[in-house]
């Protein structure tokens, strides 16, 4: 059956094959982050119970039941990641198992564990980029030193990124994500330095620079989807164009494109837009507080060409809705305010994910390139896979096995090459999963 609503620019295709369903009785309160580890689902927000278990503000799902991760945090939860099989949290929390970890900790397979001194207000997102941990967010310091809206971490300190945002924002960076070798963020600014960058920028390393026109207000969450980048939020225009919450990055045009008519429909508040993003059996899931209409259930999907619900007995209250979708062991899940399902964080019943096979890998990373005496070597895998990443020179000989068929959980991973040691000249690097094998040029100097 087809409905189509002309006022909300949006047509809806309905199935009733697919619903969301509890897991167990969840959680007590609100779901902002999902994550995975070690075979179990992760969860942080603003709740102090799931399930029967007593969990402050992080849980974990085992598929069968709840429970707690030491005494949990003192404060919210806003993101979870995992990198290079090292679990991370940020938020607004100050301690982490009754440690002291200012908004962001690392979970070392037993205990909570503070990265330095942390941050002096909220992190957002964290991600890991030329062998570093990058952190978003809205503090002003990192470590002891100014790092407004954005850090890294060595494995040691934090240093600030050199991003001097202006003042006619609040310079907040509320989202990261490696694109075709470089960092890209999304927040609430609209100027770094001299330039222009309105509400999305990039660094490749050594310096930051405009992605194309940008947005005209807040970037929220980014994914790649097809091999492309995409961007949700609550703009109205992208790239000089109308594109309702959600945009495409064209690498040909250098600019932002509309992804059909968008999503923003008939808003309810201040903060509707779209919140994450998630590609999902060949389609990217958008999550965020669209309308009150239960047609679109704060959850929809988009094909390619068209935009259909995502969320068959999904609603929520208006003005809230989804917060994280994430790929988890082959099913879709997600968190956030909705009331049906009850209990915070749902599954997508009745759907098993396909493996998606990228047409070309972004993730396999080379930096510096050209090189010298170190070069680090960034990859990205979703979902379990035996693992090798080897150095060919250009008469195809291999000179080394960095990763040797190790089994690996879905995650970024970052290793160096000690380059010093090898003849100047031509190499590949070349990166092999279960699914695909990836190779990129290495030129050392």
């Amino acid at each position: 059956m087809l409905l189509t609503f002309s006022t909300l620019l949006l047509t809806i295709t309905t199935s009733f094959s697919q619903s969301w369903v509890s897991l167990g009785t969840g959680t007590n309160l609100s779901v902002y982050a999902l994550g995975e580890h070690n075979g179990d689902l992760w969860a942080g927000g603003n709740f102090t119970s799931a399930g029967v278990a007593s969990a402050n503000y992080i849980a974990r799902w085992n598929g069968t039941s709840w429970s707690a991760v030491g005494t949990g945090m003192n404060s919210q939860v806003w993101t979870i990641e995992n990198i290079n099989g090292t679990l991370y949290a940020g938020g607004d929390f100050t301690t982490a198992n009754g440690v002291s970890a200012n908004r962001i900790a690392k979970w070392t397979g037993s205990s909570w564990q503070a990265m330095g001194s942390g941050m002096d207000n909220v992190v957002f997102d964290i991600a890991e980029f030329q062998g570093e941990i990058y952190a978003g967010g809205t503090f002003t310091t990192a470590g002891g030193v100014a790092a407004k809206g954005i850090a890294k971490w060595n494995g040691t300190a934090w240093s600030a990124v050199n991003i001097p945002f202006s003042a006619a924002h609040n310079g907040n960076v509320t989202s990261l994500k490696v694109y075709k070798n470089e960092l890209y963020i999304g927040g609430d600014f609209d100027t770094i330095g001299t330039s222009t960058a309105k509400f999305v920028a990039k660094w490749d390393g050594n310096a930051w620079s405009p992605v194309g026109q940008g947005m005209n207000y807040w970037v929220m969450c980014m994914a790649t989807y097809n091999n492309e980048l995409y961007a949700g939020g609550m703009f109205d225009t992208a790239g000089g164009f109308a594109s309702n919450s959600i945009a495409k990055f064209d690498t040909t045009l250098f600019d932002w494109v509309p992804v059909g008519a968008g999503l923003s429909v008939n808003p309810i508040g201040p903060f509707d837009g779209i919140y994450t993003l998630c590609s999902f059996n060949n389609e990217l899931y958008a999550g965020g507080a669209f309308s009150t209409l239960n047609s679109l259930h704060d959850i929809v999907k988009w094909n390619g060409t068209s935009w259909s619900d995502g969320a068959q007995s999904m609603s929520s209250t208006p003005g809230f809705g989804v917060q994280s979708i994430i790929v988890h062991n082959y099913q879709l899940y997600a968190g956030g305010l909705f009331t049906t399902p009850s209990g915070y964080v749902a599954k997508l019943d009745g759907v098993i994910g396909t493996p998606e096979i990228p047409r070309n890998n972004p993730y396999l990373s080379l930096y510096p390139n050209p090189a010298d005496a170190k070069s680090n070597i960034s990859y990205e895998i979703n979902e379990a896979s035996k693992v090798s990443l080897e150095v060919y020179n250009s008469s195809g000989q291999k000179i080394i096995s960095l990763v040797d068929n190790a089994m690996q959980q879905p995650g970024n991973y970052s290793i160096d090459l000690q380059s010093a040691q090898y003849p100047k000249g031509v190499y590949f690097v070349k990166l092999l999963t279960q699914d695909h094998s990836t190779i990129s040029k290495l030129i050392l100097q």
